[in-house]
């Protein structure tokens, strides 16, 4: 049921990210995977369980939800990449469109975050590496 919340919070606001576990609700207007890195390095445990509601979900956000235990997720857009390790460690998706992968944001090639963890699926080495990266 709180995925549709989350969803709805999603499309009424200019929020990219929004999270909703029980009572809590989490809302970010930040780009790329920052909502997510964020709430996780502040609250390791919070997106347990939780349904999420993002913009875009490639393979970097997948598996930082992963880390996370969330719940269920919606994204307007999401990878194939991201498809392919939600369904391996079979967390409930849906989406609007699917993509063969994220674009950077001048549109020239691969989102930097998808290519570090590309190769992996562990999320633990994908939170590390993403953390790496970033800073």
């Amino acid at each position: 049921m709180s995925i549709y919340y989350a969803k709805k919070l999603l499309n009424n606001s200019n929020n990219t990210c929004v999270a909703v576990k029980g009572n809590q609700v989490y809302e970010s207007n930040l780009k790329g995977i920052l909502p997510i890195i964020t709430k996780l390095k502040e609250n390791p445990l919070f997106f347990q369980e939780a349904d999420v509601a993002d913009l875009v979900i490639g393979k970097a956000a997948a598996l930082l939800l992963i880390y996370g235990k969330v719940g269920s997720i919606y994204a307007r857009l999401i990878s194939e990449h991201a498809i392919k390790v939600l369904d391996k460690y079979q967390i409930p998706y849906e989406y609007e469109k699917k993509v063969p992968f994220i674009m950077n944001r001048n549109k020239s090639g691969m989102c930097p975050m998808e290519e570090t963890v590309l190769s992996i699926d562990n999320s633990e080495q994908a939170y590390n590496m993403l953390l790496e990266k970033i800073s």
